[in-house]
């Protein structure tokens, strides 16, 4: 039986991390439910992080249980102001757990004090874990959404206002 999961908190990521998340990021799992399934280089890995921690609308966290690094969270902001775009990706030695879904909570709480009010999230519909810990984290189903990368996509949407109580 697996192990309950731990409070997740999220960190800002630093420079220091940037392995620990290309190592994640080339996990066989992540690689095979990605969007681009393809090995990630170090170099293009590294130069792709640098402008993530640069870059004003891209805010890069680690959740982390008791201390310990669990997963990266990016959320990436698309419409200038109140939307973002949730990206995930968990340790290996992490999965299975509930890690996910406590990470996706955390990252709504995060995200609400950034000033987003909607959180949307493209998921391969072959990636059922990723489809399930959105669920779990109240995400609501938004069906068919446009390709990325060329690839189908189903869009998950968790309006913050609903989950807050707060006006929208």
């Amino acid at each position: 039986m697996a192990e309950p999961v731990g409070p997740i908190a999220l960190r800002p990521g630093t420079k220091a991390d940037v392995d620990q998340v290309f190592q994640w990021a080339n996990d066989p799992v992540t690689r095979e439910v990605s969007f681009n399934t393809a090995p990630i280089p170090r170099e293009a890995h590294v130069a792709w992080y640098t402008r993530q921690l640069a870059t004003d609308g891209r805010n890069l966290f680690i959740a982390e249980e008791d201390g310990a690094p669990v997963g990266v969270v990016r959320l990436d902001r698309t419409d200038g102001v109140r939307r973002c775009v949730i990206s995930i990706t968990i340790a290996p030695d992490a999965r299975g757990r509930g890690v996910g879904t406590a990470a996706l909570t955390a990252a709504a709480s995060v995200a609400e004090t950034l000033g987003f009010t909607i959180i949307e999230a493209y998921v391969r519909p072959s990636n059922q874990a990723s489809i399930r810990a959105f669920m779990r984290a109240g995400y609501r189903d938004a069906g068919a959404a446009e390709a990325v990368l060329g690839e189908n996509s189903h869009l998950f949407e968790l309006d913050l206002s609903l989950v807050s109580g707060a006006a929208p």
